[in-house]
C-alpha cells in the first residue's frame, strides 16, 4: 500500500493519475514490486516521478513496458540484482524515462573515459544513480 501522502503528492502534481483505471495502475505497480519497491519505496517513486505509473497507460503501451524491462536488462547487465534495482529506482526513478543508447550508455562510456573499471560501475551507480541521468558537459566534468 502507497502511503496516503505520497498518493496526495502524485496527484497534486500529476492529476492524470484520476484518469486511470485502476488495473493499469497496478500492472506498473507489479512491476515496481518485483524490484523490491513497494510501500513507502513506491510512495517514494510515486511522489518524485507520479508519470511512471501511467508508463504502461501512454498510446504505446506495449512499447513503454518494453522500454521498463530494457531498463531492468540495462541494470542487470551492469550487475545489479533486482533488490539493488529497487533501491535505485527509489533514489532515481528519473532512470525509467531515460534513454538506454541515448543516456545510460554514454554514462557508462564516460566512466570508461576516465578510468574506472567495469568492475567497479555497479559501486559508483550503487552510490550515485544520479549519475547516469547527470549532464556530462554541466554536471559530471566540473565535478
Amino acid at each position: 500500500m502507497v502511503p496516503k501522502l505520497a498518493v496526495d503528492h502524485g496527484i497534486r502534481s500529476w492529476p492524470h493519475l484520476l484518469g486511470c483505471s485502476t488495473s493499469r495502475l497496478n500492472l506498473m505497480v507489479d512491476q515496481f514490486g518485483e524490484l523490491g519497491v513497494q510501500n513507502t519505496k513506491l510512495g517514494q517513486v510515486v511522489a518524485k516521478s507520479p508519470p511512471l505509473l501511467l508508463y504502461v497507460n501512454q498510446k504505446n503501451s506495449c512499447r513503454c513496458f518494453y522500454l521498463f524491462v530494457q531498463l531492468v536488462l540495462f541494470l542487470e547487465d551492469l550487475g545489479f540484482d533486482k533488490e539493488k534495482m529497487g533501491k535505485i529506482v527509489t533514489r532515481c526513478p528519473e532512470l525509467f524515462a531515460a534513454s538506454i543508447d541515448e543516456t545510460l550508455k554514454k554514462k557508462i562510456e564516460f566512466l570508461n573515459v576516465i578510468g574506472v573499471s567495469k568492475y567497479h560501475h555497479p559501486r559508483v551507480i550503487n552510490k550515485y544513480p544520479e549519475f547516469l541521468v547527470s549532464d556530462v558537459d554541466r554536471t559530471l566534468l566540473p565535478r
